[in-house]
């Protein structure tokens, strides 16, 4: 019992050091969550592991161009200067207020997105069947959140909230959907991450090389091979021009009747804490990826 309430006060620690941490200084925090995420020890000014210099560049690299490619909206601009609009889905409005958004001019279903953060999506399959106030409550509640601010994503706070609406792909609400995303390393295609099954919350994941051969990357592989996409190469060689500015960026694709769509940019994947890899494998791919000398730590 002394045990259970040694834990009990250890867990409660913790939890404190990390609220405190948050309010106290920014490095402090990203220090305290790379421990509580990794068990590790976050060392800035000499980052090793692929974690590790993803929260460098976090911190350190701030490129314009980077917040433009995380605007869902802004990015569309980026991808259609390298002559690549073919990969962005059809394009209903952009909205700064919520209440600004005028349903009857909307096609029967439809997506609607935030641009300034992940996971502010609203599908709606037939607008009949929506409360549209609460839709907009919704909307515009998520606009007035900072989300850089919830794990220090700095470029999240430089982007301006506002409402796009997209197509609604329905392929991609089934659960045979892929998600194909292509980490690219310092300006070029590396490796894909392969995700299926997301949307009940446990993704089965799983590896690939540019020449689609299984990599054993992951802590708990998929048990099922993915067919090579037929526009694998298509994929690849759009993905050298939009990733040739960064030092690293995930490009996220799923491909619709052969055709492959450009989902987002992604340059802090799971708030720079990515578990899923083998630690031996964080390390290797932080061997891949070059710093910019652009800022250094003091």
């Amino acid at each position: 019992m002394f045990e259970r309430f040694k834990r009990t006060i250890k867990c409660q620690l913790r939890r404190f050091e990390y609220h405190l941490s948050k309010r106290v200084n920014n490095i402090w925090f990203e220090k305290v969550r790379f421990r509580q995420e990794t068990k590790k020890r976050l060392n800035y000014k000499n980052p090793v592991s692929f974690n590790e210099k993803l929260f460098w560049l976090n911190r350190y690299w701030q490129d314009p161009v980077k917040v433009q490619c995380s605007d869902k909206f802004l990015m569309r601009e980026f991808v259609r200067e390298k002559g690549l609009s073919n990969l962005l889905n059809k394009f209903y409005g952009v909205w700064e207020n919520a209440d600004d958004i005028v349903f009857e001019n909307l096609p029967d279903s439809f997506v609607l997105k935030c641009t300034h953060g992940c996971g502010f999506n609203i599908v709606v399959k037939n607008k009949d069947q929506i409360d549209q106030k609460k839709v907009k409550k919704q909307l515009s509640d998520w606009l007035l959140i900072d989300y850089g601010k919830l794990y220090n994503e700095f470029h999240y706070s430089k982007i301006k909230p506002r409402i796009i609406c997209e197509k609604y792909l329905k392929e991609i609400d089934s659960d045979l959907i892929v998600d194909y995303k292509l980490h690219c390393l310092n300006g070029m295609p590396a490796f894909f991450l392969i995700c299926r099954e997301r949307e009940n919350g446990k993704a089965k994941l799983s590896s690939y090389s540019l020449d689609w051969h299984r990599l054993p990357y992951l802590k708990n592989e998929d048990s099922i091979t993915i067919p090579r996409p037929e526009c694998l190469n298509e994929i690849i060689q759009n993905s050298k021009l939009l990733s040739a500015e960064f030092p690293y960026v995930r490009l996220d694709y799923y491909i619709i009747d052969g055709v492959p769509f450009l989902g987002e940019f992604t340059f802090t994947p799971y708030a720079n804490t990515v578990s899923y890899y083998k630690d031996e494998v964080l390390l290797e791919i932080g061997k891949l990826l070059f710093l910019p000398e652009l800022l250094h730590p003091r």
